[in-house]
């Protein structure tokens, strides 16, 4: 007669318990074991079954196990669990006319980076060198970054600007167009704001100025 040994028999036997009744799933190392109930399963068919599995995240405080909570409900010296979303590229775009002094503010719960900044800059007749002024502030309008155009426009012109990260800044327009260059790491928390406007005021309320960004945000 064929015969194994003792933990090759036990194994065997499992196999053929779960083989014929299609109950449960045993793991073991030959001396402790855990079973699996297949009740959440699919039914037997020729295609591929699932059995549904759940499972959570503890955490060692020095003396006891517990299983991590989100950050609102977090245990002392166990940490918490915080979800983030997939960072996601989106445009922000104001195009209405009649004003030269444009403000985009980070949504609550979002944080920003800017990859690029594209403005369309119209001036009327009314004399006077414009001069586009960019800022990252802060919720309480402190300055955190500023980006200042090196060339004026006068009246009666459109202009092309292009912020973007690692640009050089240049000192004057190419066929009408100029980039000046903004930080490549910068990352804008909630209620914080771009403020793109001329800072000589020459004409606020005729002069149009289109402005498009591409920003990367993420939820927090």
């Amino acid at each position: 007669m064929l015969t194994y040994p003792l933990r090759e028999r036990r194994q065997r036997h499992k196999m053929d318990v779960f083989n014929t009744l299609q109950q449960r799933v045993i793991i073991t190392d030959g001396t402790s074991e855990v079973a699996v109930l297949t009740a959440g399963a699919d039914g037997v068919s020729n295609t591929q079954n699932s059995l549904a599995v759940s499972s959570r995240l503890e955490g060692f405080n020095g003396t006891t196990w517990d299983r991590l909570r989100t950050a609102g409900a977090a245990q002392p010296n166990l940490g918490g669990l915080k979800v983030v979303d997939f960072h996601d590229p989106a445009q922000q775009a104001d195009v209405t006319n009649d004003d030269s002094d444009k403000t985009f503010t980070v949504p609550v719960d979002t944080h920003w980076k800017v990859y690029t900044i594209a403005a369309q800059f119209t001036t009327t007749a009314t004399v006077g060198n414009r001069l586009l002024l960019l800022h990252f502030r802060d919720s309480s309008d402190n300055i955190l970054w500023y980006g200042q155009g090196r060339a004026t426009q006068a009246a009666s012109l459109t202009r092309y600007y292009n912020w973007s990260a690692l640009s050089l800044m240049e000192t004057a327009f190419l066929n009408d167009g100029i980039f000046i260059g903004i930080p490549p790491h910068l990352w804008l928390l909630p209620s914080y704001d771009i403020r793109i406007r001329d800072v000589a005021g020459i004409d606020p309320a005729a002069d149009d100025l289109h402005i498009r960004m591409l920003v990367e945000q993420r939820s927090v």
